[in-house]
């Protein structure tokens, strides 16, 4: 019997797959990361079979036909929620992306990006306060470097 991965988070970019079934498993999970370590556009993939957890880290569009292939390979079926036992055409489409509207608005925060317009407020209360040179350029460099990373790490 081909057990059911469970999408347990995702954000652009990345995805995090727990398969309960199999926890503990070692062998399966050493072949699972045989067979997913050949997925063109996967940067890291890293397995966990203590927790039964495949964390995913991949470029936009490289998860495409990751259900039908890992399914193929008999590996897992992917499960996207209640009810859902097989990756639908259009909800694969989705996966590619990173699951955006899938997941609700928590999942989809952004800590560089949150940090980055704090910097960026604390840098215009600094400049109304006249500390222009230092405290501001400084908060602005800070956040600007956060952006340009953030930037980088999409593509």
């Amino acid at each position: 019997m081909i057990p059911h991965a469970r999408v347990a988070h995702a954000v652009p970019g990345r995805l995090r797959l727990r398969i309960a079934d199999r926890r503990g498993d070692d062998g399966y999970f050493a072949a699972l990361t045989d067979v997913l370590g050949e997925v063109e556009g996967i940067r890291l993939l890293s397995v966990n079979p203590a927790t039964a957890s495949v964390l995913l880290t991949h470029r936009q569009g490289a998860l495409e036909g990751l259900g039908a292939r890992a399914s193929a390979a008999g590996l897992f079926v992917l499960d996207l929620g209640e009810g859902t036992a097989q990756l639908a055409p259009e909800s694969e489409s989705m996966l590619a992306s990173g699951l955006p509207a899938l997941l609700p608005a928590s999942e989809r925060f952004d800590p560089r990006l949150a940090f980055a317009l704090v910097l960026i407020g604390l840098a215009a209360h600094q400049m109304a306060r006249g500390h222009v040179l230092a405290p501001a350029a400084s908060l602005l460099w800070y956040a600007f470097q956060l952006l340009d990373r953030r930037a980088r790490s999409d593509d």
